[in-house]
């Protein structure tokens, strides 16, 4: 796989693929070991996580810390399906945010993710309420970028003419 730059905020080369880390668990943890280091070894860099994906982001972070690879690996994860049918909530978005990315970096024992996606738009919201506090976190470093996951074309072009901090990537254009 050619690693070369895609995504920015970012100081890491990031891979054309990225591996789905869905539903990864402790007790097969040696198999999930195993796959990611051939991922790496194959010029892998971007590992899509979520915090819904059960305790996947736990086992990336115990792989992480073992194998020494955080700084040549891209995480990608999610956050805000909280919401009524996996949507983003339309209430206290700000502070589910700021919990969720905590319970993420515990989990992935990091200080900070590379790329936070948002998932399920919820289009009751205003887009700047949905990006001030992504950017919040953007400004604090707990995220160096953030992008949007089944999202429609228009919120993601109103989301781009109203980015407070940096801007923000549909990673699946």
């Amino acid at each position: 796989m050619d690693a070369t730059p895609l995504i920015t905020g970012l100081s890491k080369s990031a891979s054309q693929i990225a591996l789905g880390t869905a539903f990864y668990s402790i007790d097969s943890k040696k198999k999930w070991f195993e796959l990611l280091d051939e991922y790496v070894n194959f010029g892998g860099a971007i590992l899509d996580t979520a915090r819904c994906y059960g305790i996947s982001e736990n086992v990336l972070g115990l792989w992480m810390e073992t194998r020494s690879t955080r700084h040549q690996i891209i995480i990608q994860t999610k956050c805000g399906l909280t919401g009524a049918d996996g949507y983003l909530p339309a209430q206290n978005f700000p502070e589910v945010v700021r919990e969720e990315i905590t319970t993420s970096l515990q989990a992935l024992r990091t200080d900070y993710t590379d790329v936070l996606l948002p998932p399920r738009d919820n289009q009751e919201m205003p887009v700047a309420g949905i990006l001030a506090p992504l950017n919040n976190e953007l400004a604090n470093g707990r995220i160096h970028a953030f992008g949007a996951s089944n999202w429609e074309y228009r919120r993601l072009t109103e989301a781009n003419g109203r980015v407070l901090y940096r801007s923000i990537h549909s990673l699946d254009e």
